[in-house]
Order: structure tokens, then sequence, then C-alpha cells
């Protein structure tokens, strides 16, 4: 009789031990949908081993709506990916108000695809009046979720008035309108991982439902497009240390375009892009308010762009520098006079080829004491009252800016230090 090779007499006894001591060994399949139907209903797929996809198989939708409904699990996953077949309409339905999700439904994946749209849009679709929380947990770039290929063929579409927690990676998919994420719902939403636009934006807000970014987060606008667009009259709470890069070809981390209230936490980052309409952060329209250590940065376009006559609060220790890359790279560009208060302890940092600020000059909050900075060549020098010096040049000084004094001593080579800073 033929001896088997040795790592196959291995494999052999580790089953037969496995089978005698009764430790299940798991088994991945690949579970293609072959009808419309319930997730629970074995019919409704193939390659399944008789029944429906459990953790660690593959989820093929091919072009078939799946209802997630009462009878399967409350927590699906962790799937190794779940995908419509690519140029088909596949998609997973729920009805977050349904009672299997009461204390909650999860789903997981390592990467979710989106195909082409299908007669909703979004290879996820949650509806539902409720107050019911969906968590989405998916891999990192290049896996998580990703948009489809034609027209509204998002990843996942949010028509609930429940919470949605989505933890991952999310990009936009390759035609213009195939966001990553779609909210055209007032409930709650709350995202956290990194953001990506490609071909679309990477997450359209188009309702009033609070939206949450959470810590350390990174939302990236790519070429045109924008990282996130808000089009809504929504509360954004952005948590601590996210980054906001803008796109190379005009596309913003971050678009508030309509009415939106922003309020981020502490050490955000907003980077302008490579064209002079790339914007970190770009505000058409809603009231900002920024929180301690932000930092805004110009590239060849503005860290900040404020269009509007927004108020707009920037708090202490903030940075603001122009960039390197054109005359339009200012760290803060307040094209639309806008109310904006600076904390205390702020510096700003001319760039080479661009004032840290232009437009209208900022307000300084009542408590400054000798502590705004402003940075050239090397050396700072401090501000010592509320408003800037009188003696300076006061053509280099907007007016409402009258009285003061300075301690430190101007270096670097500017003559006129307010000029640096478009003041």
């Amino acid at each position: 009789m033929k001896k088997l090779p040795l790592y196959k007499e291995l494999i052999i006894a580790a089953c037969l031990a496995s089978l005698l001591i009764g430790i299940p060994i798991a088994i991945a399949y690949t579970c293609t949908a072959t009808k419309a139907g319930n997730f629970s209903d074995t019919t409704v797929w193939s390659g399944c081993n008789s029944t429906y996809p459990h953790s660690g198989d593959a989820v093929v939708l091919a072009s078939y709506v799946v209802t997630w409904d009462a009878s399967a699990p409350a927590t699906l996953g962790t799937f190794t990916s779940l995908n419509a077949t690519a140029g088909e309409t596949g998609q997973l339905g729920l009805d977050l108000s349904q009672s299997l999700c009461n204390s909650g439904c999860t789903l997981s994946a390592t990467t979710i695809t989106a195909g082409t749209k299908p007669s909703v849009g979004g290879v996820i679709s949650v509806t539902g009046t409720t107050s019911n929380t969906l968590t989405i947990n998916t891999g990192t770039n290049p896996n998580g979720l990703i948009g489809g290929s034609n027209s509204a063929a998002y990843g996942l579409n949010d028509n609930t008035t429940g919470t949605i927690l989505f933890n991952g990676d999310a990009t936009a998919g390759s035609n213009s309108t195939a966001y990553a994420i779609y909210d055209e719902s007032t409930g709650n939403f709350t995202f956290t991982g990194n953001l990506y636009a490609a071909t679309a934006i990477g997450f359209y807000n188009l309702t009033t439902g609070p939206v949450s970014i959470g810590n350390d987060s990174t939302i990236t606008g790519v070429g045109t497009l924008n990282g996130f667009e808000n089009h809504a009259a929504a509360t954004i709470t952005v948590g601590n240390g996210v980054t906001f890069t803008a796109g190379s070809g005009g596309g913003a981390g971050i678009n508030n375009n309509t009415n939106g209230v922003i309020n981020t936490g502490n050490n955000c980052t907003f980077t302008g892009g490579g064209n002079s309409t790339s914007y970190g952060f770009k505000n058409n329209s809603g009231a900002l308010s920024f929180g301690t250590g932000c930092t805004f940065t110009g590239a060849t376009g503005p860290g900040l762009y404020n269009s509007t006559s927004a108020t707009i609060a920037i708090g202490n220790n903030c940075h603001i520098a122009g960039g390197n890359g054109g005359n339009l790279s200012f760290g803060v560009y307040n094209g639309g006079n806008g109310n904006i208060t600076l904390g205390t302890g702020c510096i700003l940092e001319q760039g080479s080829n661009a004032a840290a600020w232009t437009g209208a000059a900022p307000s300084w909050t009542t408590s400054l004491t000798n502590q705004f900075k402003f940075y050239i060549g090397s050396s700072y020098a401090q501000i010592a009252n509320t408003y800037f010096p009188q003696q300076l040049p006061q053509g280099d000084i907007k007016s409402g800016v009258t009285s003061g004094t300075v301690t430190g001593n101007y270096t670097g080579s500017c003559t006129t230090p307010m000029a640096c800073f478009g003041f």
C-alpha cells in the first residue's frame, strides 16, 4: 500500500480527532442567490450547503433583492464578502422597524460591493420608521463598502428613522452618483473609518437627520469630487482627530452646501488640495465651530474656504498656515465676510506662496491676553491685546482693527508683517 505524504496524514489525523471529540469543522461556502426572497429561505441560495449564509461564507446577491427577514438571525456575518454580481442589481434589504431588530441588528462583511442600481438604490437598503439600531462592520480599503457602476448604485442607502452605526472604510463607485453612502433619512448616522470619493462623492447627505463622524476618521476628496457633501440643515458632529483632505482637481474634503450646522472636535486637520478650488473644508452655508488645536493648511487650494456671512468659531491653539502651491493656498480664505472668531493661542503662519489668511479679518475672543501669534520665517510675534496694533501700517490693517500693543520682534521677509497674513 502506497504511503501518503506526511502533511496529508496530519490533515486526516486532525479531522478524525476533531470528529472523535466533537469539534465542528468550519467550511466556508460561496452562497449565491438564485431568486428574490427572504434571507432565511434556504431555497433562495445555491452552493450554501442547503442552508442560508453563515459566518465565513461569501455572499453573492447576483441580480436579486434578498430581504433580511424576521426568521433570519439578528446578527449576520462576518461574511468574507457581500456583493452584487458586477453589472447586476443585487441588494440586501432591511426593514429596521421589525421586531428582529428591537435589540439591534448587526451586519458584518469584509467587503460589501454594489453592482448596478436596483429599483431602490443601494446594495444595502435600510428602511423603516423606528428607533432601532443597525450596526454595519466592514473592512479597510481596498475592501470595505464600495459603490457601484451606474447612476444611484449606492453602497448603502439609508432611509430609516432609526440609527445606523457604520464602522470601516467606504469608497464611492465608478459613476458620478454611485455614492458610497446616500443618506436620505431623518434618523441618526454615525460613520467611523476612512471615507473616499472616487468617480462620485463618498458620503452624500440629503436630509436633516443628525450625522456624526467618529474620532480619528479620515475624509478624502478625490479629483473634483468631495469626500463628504451636505445638502440639508443637518447637525453634523465631527469627533476628535478627524482629517479632511481635498482632492487634486477641485474636490473638497467636506462641502457644507446647505445650512448645515457643523461642530468639530479637537485636533482636527483640514488640508487644501492640488487645485485652487480644492478646499479642505468648503462652507457655502451654515454655522461652524472648531475645537481646540485644529489645523488649517493651504496646498494649492485653501484649508478652509468660507463663501457666506456665517458665524464661525475657531477654538484655542489653532494653527492656520498658508501653502506653497500657489497664490490661493491660504490657510483660511474668508471670501464671504463671515464672522470668524479665533480663540487664544492660535498661530498664523505665512506660506511661501500665500498668506495664512485672506478675506474679512477675524475677531478675537474677549479674554485675549498676549496669546495670539504670527509666525514669519523662524520667529513668532505676539499680539498683546484684543486688536491689532495701531502703530503697524494702516494700509495693511482692515477697518475696525484699531488698537493694541506689540510684544516680540518681527523677523523674516515681511517688512509690513500684517501683509503676510492678508490683513
